[in-house]
C-alpha cells in the first residue's frame, strides 16, 4: 500500500494561548501507512470548555476523553511485553498502528527509544479551559487641563446687576468702558477660575490568562514493524502503558474491526479573546482655588493702572464698589488644579476560545 506522508508542526498549549492564533498539528506517517486521508469538522467551544462534536459513527467525540470500550477479543502475545497489533482498516484515510499515549501536559516523551522513534509523530491535548478576560475599564488622571483665567464685569450700580458692558480676561490691566450718558461704570466683579481642557489616556487591560489542556496524548511510531508470529496485516509492537491506536486528522468515526474506541486530540485552540475599546470621557468634577488671602486684582484710579486706590484686594465673584475706580489689574496667585477625573466606559470581555485541529485515534480498547 502506497506510503502518504504529511508534514506535522506540534505546537504547545502555551503557545497557542499567547499567540491568540490557532494552533494546527499535521501529521507525519511511515511507509507501514495507508494512502488516502480523512478529515471531519472541527470542534467547537464557548472561554471555558470545548462543546463536543458528534462523529461519524454516532458517538460523541469531544475533546479526547469520549472513548468507548472496544468489544474486540484480546490482543494476541507474540513475544516478551508484546503484542499483535491489528491490521489496519483498508477504508481510507486511517494511518498506523501507533502506540498512544495520555498524560500529563508538557510531558516528556514516552517513546521508548528500543522499540519507538524518540520524537512522537503525534502531539495533541484534551480538556480545554480558557478563562474569561478581566476587562475592568479604567482611566488615568487628566492630562493637559489648566485653570482659566478669571473675567471681569464691569457694573454702574453697587449691587452690580447692570453691567456696563462685556466680560474681559483679567490679564494686564483692564480699563473701565467709558461713560454712557453720565453713568459711570464704579463697581466689578471678578470671576473665579475653572479647568479647561485635557483628556484621559485608558489604561490597558489586564493580560489575559492562557489557555490550559487538562491533559496531553502522545502517539508514538515503531521504528521497524514486523509480523513476527503474528496473524496477516498484524504487527508484532510493544504496547507498553499504552494502546494501539490508529489516527486520522478530523472529527470522524471509528472503522469496523478492532480499532472502535474512539479517541478526539486537539492541535491547540484558536483564541480570539479580549477586551473592547476602552474609552475615557471628558474631565469633570475639578476645581481651581486659591490660597487664602490671595488677591484677584486691584483697582486704580485711572486707566493706565497707575494710581492705586489703596491696599484691597477683591474676592472672587464679589461686588466691588468703588465709585472712583477706572480700571482693574490683575495680581493672582497661581491657582491650585484639582483636574477632576474622567468616566471609563466601554472594556467589556469579547471573543471566545474553541480547540482547533482535531485528529481523531480509533483504538483496541
Amino acid at each position: 500500500m502506497k506510503a502518504a506522508r504529511l508534514i506535522r508542526t506540534t505546537m504547545a498549549a502555551a503557545g497557542c494561548a499567547g499567540s491568540l492564533l490557532a494552533c494546527s498539528v499535521l501529521l507525519d506517517w511511515s511507509d507501514f501507512t495507508s494512502e488516502d486521508g480523512g478529515g471531519g469538522s472541527s470542534d467547537g467551544g464557548t472561554f471555558v470548555v470545548e462543546a463536543a462534536t458528534e462523529g461519524g459513527d454516532g458517538r460523541s467525540a469531544d475533546d479526547g476523553d469520549s472513548g468507548s470500550e472496544s468489544d474486540a477479543a484480546p490482543l494476541t502475545p507474540c513475544g516478551p511485553d508484546t503484542l499483535c497489533a491489528p491490521p489496519v482498516p483498508s477504508v481510507p484515510g486511517w494511518e498506523g498502528p501507533y502506540t498512544l499515549f495520555n498524560g500529563a501536559t508538557n510531558a516528556a516523551s514516552p517513546c521508548d527509544p528500543s522499540s519507538y522513534e524518540t520524537t512522537p509523530v503525534f502531539t495533541g491535548y484534551e480538556g480545554l479551559t480558557a478563562p474569561f478576560p478581566a476587562c475592568a475599564c479604567t482611566c488615568g488622571e487628566p492630562q493637559g487641563t489648566a485653570c482659566s483665567t478669571p473675567q471681569v464685569t464691569f457694573y454702574s450700580d453697587a449691587p452690580c446687576t447692570m453691567p456696563c458692558g462685556d466680560s474681559y480676561s483679567l490679564t494686564g490691566c483692564v480699563a473701565a468702558p467709558t461713560t454712557i450718558a453720565d453713568v459711570t461704570c464704579s463697581s466689578f466683579i471678578v470671576g473665579g477660575s475653572t479647568p479647561t481642557g485635557g483628556a484621559c489616556v485608558a489604561a490597558a487591560p489586564p493580560p489575559i490568562a492562557p489557555v490550559a489542556w487538562a491533559s496531553e496524548a502522545q502517539a508514538c511510531k515503531p521504528q521497524a514493524p514486523a509480523q513476527g508470529s503474528c496473524g496477516a496485516g498484524e504487527f508484532c509492537l510493544s504496547e507498553g502503558s499504552g494502546n494501539f491506536c490508529i489516527m486520522q486528522a478530523g472529527v470522524v468515526g471509528c472503522p469496523a474491526g478492532s480499532y472502535s474506541a474512539n479517541y478526539v486530540y486537539y492541535g491547540g485552540a484558536s483564541d480570539t479573546r479580549g477586551c473592547a475599546t476602552c474609552s475615557c470621557g471628558s474631565p469633570s468634577g475639578g476645581s481651581c482655588t486659591f490660597s487664602t488671602g490671595s488677591s484677584f486684582g486691584f483697582p486704580f484710579l485711572d486707566t493706565k493702572c497707575t494710581l492705586p486706590t489703596g491696599a484691597f484686594s477683591p474676592v472672587a465673584n464679589a461686588c466691588v464698589a468703588i465709585p472712583t475706580a477706572k480700571a482693574v489689574q490683575g495680581v493672582m496667585q497661581t491657582p491650585t488644579l484639582d483636574a477632576g477625573a474622567c468616566a471609563p466606559s466601554e472594556g467589556a470581555a469579547v471573543g471566545a476560545a474553541a480547540p482547533s485541529d482535531p485528529t481523531t485515534f480509533c483504538c483496541t480498547r
